[in-house]
C-alpha cells in the first residue's frame, strides 16, 4: 500500500459555511460542502456571508518545508494569503509525534467574509512549500437558472 509519505507533499481542503473552536482545542464545522459542485438556483450574485476553508498540508518527515503559504483563489484571482512565520513552522517541526507517524501535518482555516459568487466559478486552496506550489481540490459553483425562472431559492 503507498503511503502519503510515499506520495510525497500534497493538500486536501474541506469547505464549509462556518468554523467553531470547542474545548480542548478541538473544531466543528458546519455545513459542510460535500461534493466538488454547489448548483445555485438563482440569478447572479449570490452572497455568502461566510465561506470557511479548512485545508490540511501533508508533507514526508524526511521532506519538511521551511517556508509555507496558502491562497484561496476565486478563479485564478488571490482572495487571501497566509504566510506563517518562518520560526513558528521551524518549532512546529521539531515537535515530536506519534512514534509510527510518516507526515506532518499542518491546518489552516480560512474565513471569507462575505464571500461573493458574481458568476460561475471555482474557490481553490493553493498551498506552496519551499517555492513548490500544490493545487488543493476546489469547490465549483454552477448557475443552473433557466432565462424564464425568477425563483429566488438555494
Amino acid at each position: 500500500m503507498r503511503t502519503l509519505q510515499d506520495a510525497g507533499r500534497t493538500a486536501f481542503s474541506l469547505f464549509c459555511d462556518d468554523l467553531r473552536q470547542e474545548v480542548g482545542g478541538k473544531q466543528t464545522l458546519v455545513g459542510v460542502y460535500s461534493g466538488a459542485q454547489v448548483e445555485i438556483n438563482q440569478a447572479p450574485p449570490l452572497i455568502l456571508p461566510r465561506m470557511c476553508v479548512v485545508t490540511h498540508i501533508f508533507t514526508p518527515l524526511t521532506s519538511p518545508f521551511k517556508r509555507l503559504a496558502i491562497d484561496a483563489r476565486w478563479n485564478g484571482a488571490v482572495l487571501q494569503r497566509v504566510e506563517p512565520e518562518v520560526n513558528w513552522l521551524a518549532e512546529i517541526q521539531k515537535m515530536k509525534g506519534p512514534p509510527d507517524a510518516k507526515v506532518w501535518n499542518v491546518q489552516a482555516a480560512l474565513v471569507l467574509q462575505p464571500f461573493a459568487v458574481s458568476e460561475a466559478g471555482v474557490l481553490r486552496m493553493y498551498v506552496t512549500m519551499d517555492n513548490e506550489e500544490f493545487e488543493s481540490n476546489g469547490l465549483n459553483f454552477h448557475f443552473n437558472l433557466p432565462s424564464q425562472q425568477v425563483a429566488t431559492t438555494f
